[in-house]
């Protein structure tokens, strides 16, 4: 029966209940004679009937009352009040470690900090020969002083820190933490919690010691992951893990902990108990060295690099000279297969001069959760304001594209509710919310969950920011101003001023400085891929030019500006007061800038001192055929690198792409190739300035048409195949871009799509060969954009996300009114087959789905089935004349997929070409 304010045990009155479990309660009370506060935990009357039971609670309660130390719960007194026994120990302030990792792994300097002072505490009780025995979370109080080591409840007192029997009854029922969850826990012959219990308690053999080294080692691998060392689904999968599993290396889960801790909980974690640390206090001096980056007596530094079940992955700093300054840049080395996880270190090797520099650098792959593919477009990933975390846009193995949210420090992806279709997330100031564009809506939701709401309309999204005010920053279109709304909703109002006169067309990407009311902004249109970058006032119209570079930088309060030029990401000296630069650009790592959101973010900062870009996409794409079974065979004869959006020509002979002009890191120039299938060969086709994209050819085959932004904007051309002349001008739009996505089949009629501030995507048409001007097709708040045309020209395909998720469409040409949902689980790309019988299309995970077509007044559509799922992603793809395989553009075989990377202590490399 619990206990009521009031009642008296002995000298100590109780006050309130602290908990209560299966295995006891826990009262705080009042000691009379010492004018204290002090925590009571009664014994169960089933074990206070035992007088075995109660003898042994006395002497072993005499032993742990021995410990003293600093970092070990007191344990006052022991008493009996009629038929209650009950104990008397310290109350402690604070939180429990299992109550603390339910908000995440800690930050790996408390890791070490606290996992030494639980070792000291262990090292004490060892030596007065005390093994604790149910060593985990819940059993560690977290206070302002650090960790206190409580509820040596399993404690078995010996002559010796000597092996001990396991078997027996325990005082566990008196002092097992009644507040906490302890799953899977049993008394009797096998004693402790089973997560945190090493084999030979498993197994009922003799526990001494370094059973709690073992479960030390599973509670630091818990704190720097935030995720337990064993786990299963049952008692008995999970006494299997513990006996022949080994848990995930801590550097994959949590890849800002030192590489060296891997080696010194794997010792923790050893099955013979011979293998592992000894004693408590040689483990208590490496953590304490760890922690403080000094070698310890293993001769492991925080440095190391890590090794692992299948190889290593090495990063090294290399110097080359000019004669301005010298050039400091990473340059990542495979050195064997890195083995699959959340995230893989990999080392920067010493070379920062004679002296070595105060703080390496290091490099941290992120390679995505296994089942998600991450968003091509590099500004769909943010890093949170304190750099405890990032969100960014995947696909799930089902197609469906969100938001996920990441610890960075450790832990798993989760998806957030309510973000289906998301793109270019912003974080609050606070880090409590995410901000994200989806079906022209800008929205919001909790980090912690619950639903999205929405702000207000966003269109089609060209960047946000949100400072500590509530005042968010966005850019709704391609063109216009930026506006201001209250994260709370309303109607935004606009908040820069486009100057006409300067030929500008929009204000994009918009990113709060830290003071929350200045903030940088990109401007368009771009001169070959480099944007005019402005720093603006809110509430003001005035602007400074910062630099021109690829995207929005980004500004660390260590006094550097951060930003992509020609696919490098540099660092210089900058003083945001007087709004100029000091000192030389330093290049550090490529970073790749999505074309088709061309000014977005390209760099972050987590906290000041990690760099996170996504390296540029790799350039060895290679042309190949892809087959139903998803393999590849590469076309021989054909130029490796840089090939993407490919169209082939009617007879299926020959295949136009775009191609990344080689020899350069630049995603600022790309030229047309044209490739002969059948000879094995491959001819520039365009050499103009700028980026030229989309070809279309003409249906006889004679000519292409295309886009190019040469002068700023994106405009649309015609080149003869088989002529040498120059291309011919035939539109440009009223705005940025202009696309041709397809031509009727009488070659008469082009469909575009272009950007317009109120609608986003739109789809327009333009009648060829009278000088006509361009007619709406498709113009909606969402975005509408890839359109083809059916064989027959009486239908045309194109993609929408006017449900909140882009999908395919298909509707009646041109007349429009007859428009039917084709795909279901997202899509993009559509693409006729020859004979108009098949759709197909990409969906969010790189895989190709098709459905069959019944030609009719009516058109008809079959489900949409799986037609392929390559071995590699596809950069550009087209179907070939007999529809039974593709022409696509694949990484090289062996070739690194771009993911999310973390430079970390990256201002190390530029304080020491500072110093050159």
């Amino acid at each position: 029966m619990p206990l009521t304010p009031g009642t008296k045990l002995g000298p100590y009155e109780v006050v309130a209940p602290l908990g209560a479990g299966g295995m006891g309660e826990v009262y705080r009370a009042h000691d009379t004679r010492l004018g204290r506060d002090v925590a009571i935990k009664v014994l169960p009357a089933h074990l206070s009937a035992d007088a075995d039971v109660r003898a042994r609670f006395e002497r072993e309660a005499k032993a742990v009352a021995a410990l003293n130390h600093p970092n070990i719960c007191v344990l006052h007194d022991v008493g009996r009040e009629g038929e209650t026994d009950y104990l008397v120990m310290e109350l402690v302030e604070g939180e429990t470690l299992s109550q603390r990792l339910l908000k995440g792994a800690l930050p790996p300097a408390e890791v070490l900090r606290l996992g030494a002072q639980i070792a000291d505490a262990l090292d004490r009780a060892h030596r007065a020969g005390v093994v604790h025995r149910d060593l985990k979370p819940g059993n560690v109080m977290i206070t302002k002083s650090g960790a206190k080591l409580m509820d040596f409840g399993l404690a078995r007192a010996t002559a010796s820190a000597g092996p001990v029997s396991a078997s027996g009854a325990t005082m566990a029922a008196l002092t097992q933490h009644p507040t906490v969850a302890s799953p899977l826990t049993a008394a009797g012959a096998i004693v402790g919690t089973f997560q945190y219990m090493s084999p030979e308690q498993l197994e009922g053999r003799e526990a001494d010691s370094r059973a709690d080294i073992w479960a030390l080692g599973c509670v630091l691998h818990e704190m720097a992951t935030g995720q337990r060392a064993f786990d299963g689904r049952s008692q008995a999968s999970l006494i299997s893990a513990i006996m022949t599993a080994e848990p995930a290396p801590i550097s994959q889960v949590a890849p800002l902990s030192p590489p060296a801790l891997d080696r010194v909980v794997a010792r923790c974690l050893a099955k013979d108990p011979d293998d592992r640390w000894q004693t408590a206090r040689d483990l208590m001096h490496e953590l304490r060295a760890l922690g403080s980056g000094v070698t310890g007596g293993s001769g492991i530094s925080t440095g190391s690099g890590v090794s692992g079940a299948s190889g290593t992955h090495t990063a090294a700093v290399t110097t080359t000279s000019s004669r301005r300054h010298p050039t400091w840049h990473l340059a990542l080395v495979a050195v064997a297969a890195l083995v699959a996880g959340p995230f893989v270190l990999s080392r920067l090797l010493p070379g920062l001069g004679a002296r070595g520099a105060a703080k390496q650098a290091f490099v941290l792959s992120a390679p995505m959760p296994p089942g998600l593919a991450l968003s091509s477009s590099a500004g769909d990933i943010a890093v949170a304001p304190d750099g405890s975390a990032m969100v960014f846009v995947a696909a799930d193995s089902l197609g469906e594209t969100d938001l996920w949210y990441r610890p960075l420090g450790a832990g798993s992806a989760r998806k957030l509710p309510g973000t289906t279709e998301a793109m270019l997330p912003f974080w609050s100031a606070d880090g409590a919310q995410i901000g994200f564009f989806a079906g022209g809506k800008l929205r919001r939701v909790a980090v912690a969950g619950g639903s999205a709401q929405d702000i207000c309309e966003g269109g089609s999204g060209r960047g946000a920011t949100w400072n500590r005010d509530g005042v968010i920053l966005f850019t709704p279109a391609a063109e216009g101003p930026i506006f201001r709304v209250s994260a709370d909703g309303g109607t935004p109002v606009a908040e820069s001023v486009v100057d006409t006169a300067r030929h500008e067309g929009g204000h994009r990407f918009p990113r709060f400085l830290p003071d929350g009311r200045h903030y940088f902004f990109t401007v368009t249109p771009s001169i070959q891929d480099q944007h005019d970058v402005y720093l603006g006032e809110l509430g003001s119209p005035k602007r400074r030019l910062v630099l021109r570079c690829d995207g929005s930088p980004v500004w660390s309060p260590s006094g550097w500006l951060l930003y992509r030029r020609n696919g490098l990401v540099h660092g210089q000296r900058w003083d945001p007061r007087s709004c100029k630069f000091s000192g030389q650009p330093v290049p550090l790592v490529d970073a790749f800038q999505s074309q088709n959101l061309l000014g977005s973010n390209t760099v972050w900062l987590v906290g000041d001192d990690v760099l996170l870009t996504i390296p540029d996409r790799p350039a060895d794409q290679r042309l190949a055929w892809v087959s139903r079974d998803g393999s590849i065979e590469p076309i021989a004869g054909l130029p490796v690198g840089g090939w993407s959006g490919l169209s082939l020509s009617p007879d299926g002979s020959r295949v136009i792409g775009t191609r990344r002009q080689t020899g350069t890191a630049s995603s600022a120039s790309s030229d047309l190739w044209i490739a002969d299938l059948a000879r094995g060969s491959a001819s520039r086709f365009t050499s103009q300035s700028g980026l030229t994209i989309n070809p279309v050819w003409s249906p006889d085959g004679r000519t292409v048409y295309y886009s190019n932004n040469g002068s700023g904007v994106y405009e649309v051309f015609a080149k003869s195949v088989a002529a040498s002349g120059a291309p011919a001008f035939v539109a440009k739009g009223k705005g940025l871009v202009l696309h041709p996505d397809c031509i009727s089949p009488d070659g008469r009629t082009l469909v575009l799509e272009t950007q317009s501030p109120g609608t986003g995507g739109d789809l327009v048409l333009l009648r060829l060969g009278g000088g006509a001007p361009l007619e709406p097709l498709v113009a909606t708040a969402a975005d509408e954009l890839e359109a083809t045309l059916s064989p027959d020209g009486r239908w045309i395909a194109y993609s929408s996300n006017e449900s909140g998720q882009k999908e395919i469409y298909v509707d009646a040409f041109p007349s429009l009114g007859a428009r039917q949902l084709v795909s279901t689980q997202g899509g993009g790309s559509p693409t006729w087959s020859r004979d108009g019988r098949s759709l197909f299309w990409s969906a969010p995970t790189g895989s190709i789905w098709s459905v069959t077509v019944t030609p009719g007044e009516r058109i008809g559509f079959g489900s949409p089935a799986l037609w392929t799922a390559p071995k590699r992603p596809l950069l550009g793809w087209d179907v070939a004349s007999d529809d039974r395989r593709l022409v696509a553009a694949v990484p090289s075989e062996g070739a690194s997929r771009a993911e999310p990377r973390l430079i970390v202590n990256w201002r190390a490399l530029l304080e020491q070409a500072e110093k050159k």
